[in-house]
């Protein structure tokens, strides 16, 4: 907990203050992009900004209702099994949000995971909760946020079910990368080995073998804790491999 780094709450004055330069990015894209300035405003009011570090989960986030939008960085939420394996569900990037609004205590307690340094926005849940019940607007942006994460999961029980290992491996490296800010010749793609077994969904025996076939074909390079994409074109037709998935998000 020392790690995490809160700051005082936002302006709760009644007018409709100029968007500061934390919130600037966030507010290009996701809920908040989709959203009229007065509104993204009432959105954001009383919300505390929480660091995490690269690694940290978020503790506790589906015990009670609460939301938060991501500020800086990309996080990753996946079901972890008794045994110790990992189904990730879906990847954030800046300007996504994620929550528990109705306070009902899941039957599958999902993690929420910083892939690398990152910043969210932890919302007022209650105001939230009567803008959405008052505001066509935010209800039906909040409505397009579910459908997309449905879709999220549904690709990821799909790649996890029907996929090979080597389709799983390199949509493990397509989807950090573009969460982590995009797939081109050159991107770093962060992470030990047994980190992107987890995120694969095998071990790291398997995933080295998979991550050495796909550097001898000049797709990616393997590094020490890393992978350097080489050719992200061949990348996304190997993270498809036939199943029609689409890319990730």
């Amino acid at each position: 907990m020392e790690s995490i780094i809160r700051s005082k709450d936002l302006d709760e004055s009644g007018d409709i203050p100029p968007t500061p330069q934390w919130l600037r990015e966030a507010r290009q894209r996701g809920v908040l992009s989709r959203l009229s300035d007065r509104l993204a405003a009432a959105l954001v009011q009383g919300g505390q900004r929480v660091s995490y570090p690269a690694g940290a989960q978020v503790p506790g986030w589906e015990e009670s209702p609460w939301a938060a939008v991501v500020l800086r960085g990309c996080m990753r939420v996946f079901l972890p099994s008794p045994e110790g394996g990992q189904i990730t569900l879906r990847y954030l990037r800046i300007g996504d949000i994620i929550g528990t609004f109705d306070g009902t205590q899941p039957v599958l307690a999902r993690s929420l995971q910083a892939i690398e340094s990152a910043e969210l926005l932890h919302l007022d849940v209650s105001r939230l909760s009567t803008l959405a019940q008052s505001e066509p607007q935010l209800a039906w942006v909040l409505l397009l946020e579910t459908v997309q994460a449905l879709r999220q999961a549904h690709r990821s029980y799909s790649i996890r079910t029907f996929g090979s290992i080597r389709l799983r491996v390199a949509n493990a490296l397509l989807e950090r990368a573009l969460v982590c800010g995009g797939a081109v010749a050159g991107t770093v793609v962060l992470g030990t080995q047994h980190e992107l077994a987890t995120a694969a969904g095998t071990v790291r025996e398997v995933i080295a073998s998979a991550l050495q076939a796909l550097k001898s074909e000049g797709v990616i390079e393997v590094r020490r804790g890393r992978v350097v994409i080489l050719d992200p074109v061949r990348l996304a037709r190997e993270a498809d491999g036939g199943l029609g998935v689409g890319p990730p998000n």
